[in-house]
């Protein structure tokens, strides 16, 4: 296992133009070459890769995670990151073998192996932390084979800081408004503001650069473009009695009642073949009386069911601007109004926990829990301060850690973007911001300027 090392080593060194023919992906701060046929996960802090069953029990998996500021000295970095997603998951051994080599883009790598035991099967975990003494970057490699040491190897190599030359600028768009979920491509959009009444928000209609407008009305957020329209209904639970026939329930509750249907096109779903709950119809508009095309799709995420209404006057006017089913979920996207400082004023809270029990792949005992739990809670006060508290607790294979963090000081908005003050280590952070519409209310989100994987999702309590 020890070659492992080398091999993602020498991968700092390579030239880009040595890497594959193939589409880079972006994750934070980087683009790299996802391994071929492996299983994709990704969250807000991380991205990873799984391969498993070239042999029998042979598996490895890339876990690259989201960039956070350096304290400004490589070691420090690595024993970091060391601590907090190596040990507490694998309790590995001592160091096999350690380095620090150069980068690209000033930033320099260190990369640390080990072995760990598993099912008392030997495997090994490589750790290679990047920084450049302001940002860190990190990703984790796992296995139980040598097998694997070329996809290491490429994934290592293909890694850069610069968005490649080759790369379309709509697959930037696609990344940035899916994965990052920042309002980048908005430029300098125009916000319309309805009379503020007690409670209201000062923002209901934002104009998008593309051509889109959305305006908050009390069952959706309501986007036109030319002669097409699209209602983003707010989220209902996605329930396990919307699952025996989620398309049919949701579109008899929200949409049917609008329509005298023509024909109706299903497309069943199928985890292998047609993983979307979706259907299209001929109709006529009640309303209006006219012809339309109507597309219907739910994206279920975290147990809530997002419906997406889409109007058109004919089929081939719906498929220009909708080629695919990418196309239609980037819709929510969308969703998004712009902040006044008066709509701050108050608490504003998030709190999640997950559980997951762990078993043993070759027996099928169970080898025990790991859990997490965080709240955070930021208050805004009218004179432009802030107070914030983030508590949260964490057990992995026995381990247990909390935190426990306040901060106070001022607070700076505009419309798309939030700075708050005397942060950790006494630092100022930058936010992108925005409102998400939802029935009865609003959610704020913070995304971190520089560090997209520190994010916020804000309720108001009071």
């Amino acid at each position: 296992m020890k070659n492992i090392l080398i091999m993602i080593v020498l991968s700092t060194v390579l030239p880009y133009g040595q890497c594959r023919a193939q589409s880079h992906e972006n994750f934070d701060i980087v683009w790299f070459l996802p391994p071929q046929s492996w299983i994709r996960e990704s969250r807000n802090d991380f991205v990873s890769f799984t391969s498993i069953g070239r042999t029998e029990g042979q598996y490895a998996r890339i876990l690259l995670y989201a960039s956070l500021p350096s304290s400004g000295n490589l070691d420090k970095d690595f024993d970091t990151e060391w601590n907090q997603l190596v040990k507490p998951h694998y309790q590995p051994g001592d160091f096999t073998d350690r380095s620090v080599s150069p980068f690209k883009n000033g930033y320099t790598a260190k990369i640390g192996v080990a072995p760990f035991k598993y099912a008392n099967q030997n495997q090994v975990v490589v750790l290679a932390t990047l920084s450049d003494g302001q940002t860190k970057i990190s990703y984790v490699f796992l296995t139980n084979t040598q097998l694997y040491e070329k996809e290491l190897e490429d994934f290592g190599s293909s890694l850069q800081f610069d968005r490649p030359a080759s790369q379309v600028s709509q697959v930037e768009v696609k990344q940035q408004t899916v994965m990052n979920n920042e309002p980048d491509h908005i430029n300098a959009p125009v916000t319309v503001p309805s009379t503020t009444s007690a409670g209201s928000f000062a923002f209901h209609t934002t104009h998008f650069e593309d051509g889109w407008t959305g305006v908050q009305e009390a069952k959706w957020v309501n986007l036109t473009k030319g002669n097409v329209q699209v209602l983003l209904h707010y989220g209902l639970d996605f329930d396990d009695a919307m699952r025996a026939n989620p398309v049919e329930i949701c579109w008899n509750l929200l949409a049917a009642e609008r329509y005298h249907v023509k024909e109706r096109y299903f497309y069943h779903f199928s985890a292998l073949n047609f993983s979307y709950y979706y259907m299209e119809a001929d109709v006529v508009n009640k309303a209006s009386g006219q012809n339309q095309y109507v597309a219907f799709r739910i994206v279920p995420r975290n147990g809530v069911a997002h419906c997406i209404e889409i109007k058109s006057p004919d089929k081939a006017t719906f498929t220009s601007l909708f080629p695919n089913q990418e196309s239609i979920e980037n819709m929510l996207y969308y969703n998004r109004l712009a902040i006044h400082p008066d709509d701050l004023t108050g608490t504003w809270n998030s709190s999640s926990s997950s559980a997951m029990m762990l078993y043993n792949v070759y027996t099928g005992g169970n080898a025990g829990m790991n859990y997490a739990s965080i709240n955070d809670e930021f208050t805004f006060n009218p004179g432009g301060t802030y107070k914030s508290r983030h508590v949260g607790a964490s057990s992995s294979y026995g381990n247990t850690s909390h935190f426990d963090d306040h901060f106070s000081g001022n607070h700076m908005v505009t419309n798309w973007d939030i700075t708050l003050t005397n942060r950790r280590d006494g630092r100022s952070d930058a936010y992108h911001a925005y409102f998400e519409a939802i029935k009865g209310g609003r959610i704020l989100h913070l995304t971190h300027k520089q560090f997209s994987g520190l994010t916020f999702k804000l309720f108001k309590v009071k």
